[in-house]
């Protein structure tokens, strides 16, 4: 193993740095490696640096996390005033980060000298009272996928993948019943994978589908994804791009390609805890009046906002998914949800939601009445008029509020702000909402086709 060839009798600050070193330089040939063999090499090497760093940091003694966050070896940079219980966090943090990416490049996934110490390393973290890391590792998860794209479509056949078809539902409900039957004309597919989410919902979007994932060779295989016939159907995707998705420079490239109408992101929050950052690119890459329908993992009813499992993937409240996306400037949908399960792991079923979620249309918000002083209309009958030249009668105002005055002209259907809000422009009148809509639509009530159940398990990266 490569990092047995450090002394580990030096300094232990010495030996961290030189492994921290080694792994970035993995991390790059990983990234930049074109030969499958050459990127074999890499992984591996990446691999036994990872464990190398990880176990190093969960067996670090009290007084050695300290001194190493105080001199910068660990941690953001500057611990000259860090307490033992930030030294303990940050020290545990980075020690399950680094053997979580470990465990997910062993071959299955299964490591069980890594496994220990990662479950060594998450008790650490409990112990100092905190939070597992925010997300998965980015070059870990795009090294498992790679590993996996051939065999991705099988695999999810024999765990009866539903998740796509929930998305599908969803997408359909929105298109029916909220755009009277009008199509998507864009659609950001962001973690597309092979594209199986995109073939699912592909008859409710006009336009080719943008699509964005870690994995290379995931991204290839979506490539050659074709609508409704695998033989014949035309390209689902006009291109694919390859990136982690919090990049910026990732970020920047699907946006040149936008805005969009949909965003659509099919078992991607369950690689991150905080959402808050996936969330806010959701935002930006959807155009003002597009939605956002995602897929999250979901918790129990009396957790935490955001849980590591022991699957190495996140779980999630839906309470606080609705409001970190309030927070990123998205509207939930809440009648558009639809929650079910999205696979098998083990035999058991995984709970899953799928959300909606909107972007406001400032263009098509209400009116706001302008800045400045307003008279208040005084509770005085005018004199009186004869009926046809009589002009609109104010409202009668409390006294100290003041009344508004009916606009001029013929009143139209559309008067409210909730109607308003469906006025198109360039339209003389508003289309108003219809008096009822079903609760469910017939998707979302007829039984998602089962699949066979079998052990096979979804990308872990514990």
């Amino acid at each position: 193993m490569m990092f047995a060839m450090i002394d580990d009798d030096g300094p232990r600050a010495s030996m961290i740095r030189v492994l921290k070193d080694q792994i970035a330089a993995a991390e790059r040939q990983v990234a930049g490696a074109r030969d499958d063999g050459l990127k074999t090499v890499a992984r591996n090497l990446l691999m036994q640096l990872s464990y190398g760093l990880g176990s190093t940091l969960g067996q670090l003694t009290a007084e050695e996390r300290l001194t190493l966050v105080l001199d910068g070896c660990v941690g953001p940079g500057d611990g000259s005033d860090a307490t033992q219980a930030a030294a303990d966090r940050l020290c545990y943090e980075e020690a399950a980060a680094r053997l979580s990416t470990a465990v997910g490049l062993a071959p299955g996934g299964k490591w069980p000298e890594a496994e220990d110490a990662l479950a060594a390393a998450l008790a650490g973290l409990g112990g100092a009272s905190a939070a597992p890391p925010d997300r998965a590792s980015p070059a870990t998860v795009a090294a498992l996928f790679d590993d996996f794209a051939p065999s991705f479509d099988d695999t999810m056949a024999e765990v009866a993948y539903e998740a796509p078809m929930l998305a599908a539902a969803t997408v359909d409900a929105r298109v029916t019943w909220d755009r009277r039957g009008r199509a998507y004309e864009t659609c950001c597919d962001v973690g597309c994978g092979t594209g199986l989410g995109a073939a699912a919902v592909a008859a409710s979007v006009a336009g080719p589908f943008v699509g964005l994932d870690a994995s290379r060779r995931m991204a290839e295989r979506a490539r050659a994804r074709r609508r409704f016939d695998e033989a014949n159907g035309a390209p689902v995707y006009g291109e694919v791009l390859v990136g982690d998705v919090l990049e910026e420079r990732t970020v920047a490239a699907a946006a040149d390609r936008g805005p969009y109408d949909l965003v659509l992101a099919v078992d991607v929050a369950c690689y991150f805890g905080a959402l808050e950052p996936l969330l806010d690119v959701f935002e930006f890459l959807a155009k003002p009046g597009g939605d956002v329908v995602f897929s999250v993992e979901r918790a129990g009813d009396d957790a935490e906002d955001w849980a590591l499992a022991e699957t190495g993937r996140y779980k999630h409240d839906v309470r606080y998914v609705i409001r970190a996306a309030a927070a990123a400037g998205l509207e939930c949908l809440e009648r558009r949800g639809l929650s079910g399960t999205g696979r098998t792991e083990d035999g058991e079923p995984v709970r899953v939601t799928v959300l909606c979620l909107t972007k406001p249309d400032p263009a098509n918000a209400p009116p706001t009445p302008p800045d400045g002083d307003h008279p208040v209309v005084e509770a005085e009958a005018p004199p009186p008029v004869p009926p046809a030249a009589a002009p609109p009668r104010a409202r009668t105002a409390a006294p100290g509020l003041r009344a508004s005055t009916p606009p001029a002209g013929p009143r139209t259907a559309a008067t409210s702000p909730r109607q308003l809000k469906l006025q198109r422009p360039g339209s003389s009148t508003a289309r108003a909402r219809p008096a009822a809509r079903p609760a469910t639509t017939p998707e979302a009530r007829r039984p998602l086709p089962g699949l066979p159940r079998a052990t096979p398990s979804f990308p872990s990266v514990r």
